[in-house]
């Protein structure tokens, strides 16, 4: 198997909102500098969100569960797990006992369940059954007949019989890039892809493809694979990125591989532009967070804050690579809602919100429409982005500093608070998840950010 991304480079007590205390570690006030009328780039909603549980039935029934999905309501749910070619004895399969068939009311239970909860739903074929083919090599070209019409047929239940306008995307494989080598395999799996299509879209013209989601982005193949994409039959490029795909826990390594995700992502969308009509294409970044293999998260990273704040740098590094003025990413699909490694809902918890699931949904919420504005630090340890929608202005500030906690003050142009303006301040950082009002009175305010911490500032 290729690596996931050989981008390997070195690159509290609770405090109140408006005191300066004497804190271990605490630094001197740093400002953070916003431009409220200085537009960068036109928001997108790039939330997504794998659905890795939700293949089970019984957790997509959850009402638990489904209340936490839709608070984050992802703009794309990508329905994804290996496990669906399993057995039918299996909670995930989504096969019968014969191994060559789906279990449709399975599917459309599940489907029916979680569709409420998401903007659009994705979801992904990653191989064909074990009783087709060995799923460990290329698939002989004797059985793509039998698997379009496999693949064909998931559409029907999917998409036909559920009569559910929110099963928009299929994706057809999943980093089957192991053993598919070279340029000739570049040309046979996307011939197979478009076979697949072929019978697909026979069942409903309503669906879109996406074809093969790649490993990582950093493979000369998958180079080569987007010269085959076309505009009128492709919808969207897929890939994978990880912070690191090794078990490094130094947090300014995986800090700083997560902001450089959105520079890859350019790079990939210039390689789509230059195919004839290629902007049409979207890229979709469908599987994300810290650690590409679930063991060697050995400090349990993607459970607490310093998870989401390598998503949140990966979130804001996409949100301000652009290419022609545009945002190259189109969906962020955060690796997953409910498993205890990499969940941003807890299950053992009632399926309530980590760090992780409460900063998609602010996202999702203040920070995908409008415009990005235009922001500064006087420190490299403080992230910010900021976006207004209407009349609603949204600051996140991340603080990325791994030892020390900062104190901010701020200047805002152009649309500073009125004084005694109600200010809400959302913290995610080693105290949990905390949320503060006070009245604004001008600065400095000498609010405090723990370290390794996302925080997001709404004032009215």
């Amino acid at each position: 198997m290729k690596p996931r991304n050989p981008l390997l480079r070195p690159a509290l007590a609770a405090v109140s909102a408006l005191a300066l205390l004497a804190v271990s570690g605490l630094r001197a006030d740093d400002t953070i500098t916003v431009n409220w009328t200085s537009t960068t780039a036109t928001a997108k909603n790039i939330v997504g969100l794998n659905g890795w549980s939700a293949h089970e039935s019984g957790i997509a029934s959850n009402s638990s569960y489904k209340s936490s999905l839709g608070a984050i309501y992802p703009s794309l749910f990508r329905i994804h797990a290996a496990e669906m070619m399993n057995p039918s004895t299996h909670p995930k399969s989504w096969l019968n006992a014969d191994g060559l068939t789906w279990n449709a009311n399975k599917i459309k239970s599940i489907i029916g369940n979680v569709s409420p909860h998401v903007n659009e739903i994705m979801i992904n074929i990653p191989r064909w059954p074990a009783a087709m083919a060995p799923t460990n090599a290329k698939l002989p070209a004797a059985k793509w007949g039998e698997f379009a019409a496999f693949c064909a047929s998931l559409v029907d239940i999917a998409r036909v019989q559920t009569g559910n306008t929110k099963v928009v995307y299929f994706e057809v494989l999943n980093e089957v890039d192991g053993f598919y080598n070279g340029s000739a395999d570049m040309t046979e799996l996307m011939n197979l892809v478009n076979q697949c299509r072929t019978a697909m879209r026979a069942k409903s013209t309503a669906i879109k493809i996406v074809p093969a989601a790649w490993t990582q982005p950093y493979d000369s193949d998958f180079a080569t694979f987007i010269t085959k994409f076309n505009k009128d039959i492709h919808a969207a490029a897929a890939y994978h990125n990880y912070s690191t795909s090794g078990t490094t826990t130094d947090l300014n390594t995986l800090y700083n591989n997560s902001e450089y995700i959105g520079t890859k992502a350019n790079d990939i969308r210039n390689k789509l532009n230059a195919l004839s009509n290629g902007s049409a294409i979207k890229l979709f970044i469908d599987e994300t967070n810290t650690y590409a293999v679930w063991s060697d998260d050995s400090q349990s990273y993607m459970r607490s804050n310093e998870g989401a704040v390598t998503v949140a740098l990966t979130w804001r590094g996409c949100m301000n690579s652009l290419v022609g003025g545009k945002i190259s990413t189109d969906n962020l699909t955060i690796w997953n809602d409910a498993d205890n490694i990499y969940g941003a809902m807890n299950a053992a918890n009632g399926y309530a919100l980590r760090h992780t699931g409460r900063m998609l949904k602010e996202l999702r919420e203040r920070f995908s429409a409008g415009y990005v504005r235009s922001t500064s630090s006087s420190t490299s340890s403080l992230r910010p982005i900021a976006v207004t929608n209407g009349t609603q202005r949204s600051l996140m500030i991340i603080n990325r500093d791994t030892a020390n906690a900062r104190t901010v003050d701020f200047t805002f142009q152009n649309g500073a608070p009125a004084n005694g303006a109600t200010c809400t301040l959302i913290r995610l950082d080693d105290n949990g998840i905390n949320t503060t009002t006070f009245a604004w009175n001008g600065n400095p305010q000498n609010i405090v950010l723990q370290k390794n911490s996302v925080n997001f500032l709404y004032c009215q």
